[in-house]
């Protein structure tokens, strides 16, 4: 038996009320609409939307600086779990694994276990201890034995962690951060992300031509994390290279106004937000897609990239699949002076670029997609059950 728990989802009453308001073309409504999958039947799914309004409370009081923020978007969890909860006693125990995502759990997990289900918790960053600590220190690790201290926020995601019986995430960089802060290595399994059906028919094919200068894509919130302080002084120092700059995604006031000269620059092109086919589109017509995280879980955007046909140079702390010299490069966080050597080498050699770009299109479209996403987590099911 298996039953699915989620915030808002798009039954049919709502699917009703966006027609009726006619806001399906809002980008959140946009989102909203495409959680729904017609695999699933409409009777197993359980959805609860309140908690998730909380959440978005939550996050624009956060943006806004409101400083009680987290308090609101711990009260989002624990409004989750306790509705949770109450769904996991109508499954009767019938289940054998409850599969709950970090935060998500609270009230709802020792529930399942005591029916005898097996605790799986899904994790898809940084340990808790690590996020805020590996962007305060350029990516780099604490010395061992040192303890980070942890927001009220990451205290609630340890503490839903701490409740399962076993974890998977999303890359072997997330693995490594829990096994430093002294999870077993039995107990934390990693199963990479994939490329979704719906992004492999929105490809078209890779554009030939190619320019003068060296065309380059980022793509995610544009933020210290994401390591866009790291890109932007790069690319500022290679001024015997000829690059050009798509940036993807919301740029905070903050670095707004930062950078507000490199932003200027007209070998930068801000984007904005953009639908998942034209990302998909501008992603065939660069060469290199940089992404020099300082912390992440696995980013799903380079797996986009690299079934676009990129070459990709990224940080080992974006959780990724690439290697350095096969699938692109990788450079060390935080360090601009490798990345813009990085940056150099690939301009330098334009030919295997392009080479190694359609050779990670095959890649990911062979061992990346969906299906074999799903055949990982239901063999990990079958190891844990």
């Amino acid at each position: 038996m298996a039953s699915f728990l989620t915030g808002a989802y798009p039954t049919a009453p709502v699917r009703r009320a966006v027609d009726w308001t006619g806001t399906a073309d809002h980008p959140k409504c946009g989102r909203l609409l495409r959680r729904g999958d017609p695999r699933i039947p409409a009777e197993r799914i359980r959805a609860f939307p309140v908690s998730e309004a909380i959440s978005i409370l939550a996050w624009w009081m956060e943006r806004s600086g409101v400083a009680f923020a987290d308090r609101v978007n711990v009260a989002s969890f624990e409004a989750y779990g306790r509705a949770a909860a109450k769904a996991v006693l109508e499954t009767g125990g019938q289940a054998r694994i409850y599969h709950y995502r970090a935060g998500f759990g609270q009230s709802s997990v020792p529930v399942a276990k005591r029916m005898g289900m097996v605790a799986l918790c899904d994790h898809s960053i940084a340990h808790p201890a690590l996020v805020e600590y590996l962007v305060r220190n350029e990516g780099r690790f604490p010395p061992k034995g040192e303890v980070p201290r942890m927001s009220r926020f990451w205290t609630c995601i340890a503490r839903d962690i701490g409740q399962a019986d076993h974890v998977v995430v999303n890359s072997a960089f997330v693995r490594n951060t829990m096994l430093s802060q002294g999870w077993a290595e039995d107990r934390v399994h990693t199963v990479y992300l994939s490329v979704e059906d719906q992004y492999f028919t929105t490809l078209p094919a890779r554009s030939p031509a190619r320019g003068p200068d060296l065309r380059i894509a980022f793509a995610g919130l544009v933020e210290r994390r994401k390591g866009v302080d790291v890109l932007f002084a790069a690319l500022e120092s290679l001024g015997d290279v000829a690059w050009r700059l798509d940036l993807v995604g919301p740029i905070p006031a903050e670095i707004a106004g930062r950078y507000a000269t490199f932003l200027r620059d007209p070998r930068v092109t801000c984007h904005g937000i953009l639908p998942r086919d034209r990302l998909a589109a501008l992603l065939t017509e660069v060469e290199v897609f940089a992404f020099p995280s300082l912390c992440e879980g696995s980013a799903r955007v380079i797996f986009e990239a690299l079934a676009a046909g990129c070459f990709v140079i990224t940080t080992p702390n974006s959780g990724s699949i690439v290697e350095d010299g096969i699938h692109g490069i990788v450079v060390p966080p935080g360090d601009p002076e490798a990345l813009a050597a990085a940056i150099r080498k690939a301009a330098d050699d334009r030919d295997a670029v392009a080479t190694i770009g359609a050779d990670n299109a095959a890649l990911v479209g062979r061992r990346y997609r969906e299906p074999d996403y799903w055949r990982n987590v239901r063999d990990l099911y079958c190891r844990i059950a």
